[in-house]
């Protein structure tokens, strides 16, 4: 029997604390090597390194290792999110420029077609 997992609501949901580099952001673009980044609520509490303690409220919330760099606060707004769901394009060829590739066919029907909503990404 599987558990239907519903998404988290950032302003609802759970305490968050996530590990990984964090890149604070400041003045001096800061790197915390193997930090702690704490959310409650959509908001940052803290950022800690490893080592500390958890903020008050934090001391139970499990800890995810994302292997990553975190930047947090800020939002990478060149993300095409619908490549998510896309199978791979299984590219036929070596290329030596990026722009090679978009003239081709499959490029264009199963990779540019369905970001605009008009081809299928079906083989």
């Amino acid at each position: 029997m599987s558990t239907k997992r519903l998404p988290i609501d950032p302003l609802d949901g759970p305490k968050i604390a996530l590990a990984g580099d964090v890149i604070t952001m400041d003045d001096a673009f800061t790197v915390m090597r193997n930090a702690r980044l704490y959310i409650d609520k959509g908001v940052i509490v803290a950022i800690k390194r490893a080592a500390e303690p958890a903020p008050a409220g934090f001391e139970a919330v499990a800890v995810l290792n994302t292997g990553g760099t975190l930047f947090p606060g800020l939002i990478e707004l060149h993300n095409h999110l619908a490549y998510n769901a896309l199978r791979l394009w299984q590219v036929p060829n070596k290329y030596t420029n990026r722009d090679q590739w978009s003239g081709i066919p499959d490029y264009r029907r199963l990779v540019s077609g369905p970001m605009t909503g008009g081809v299928s990404n079906v083989a």
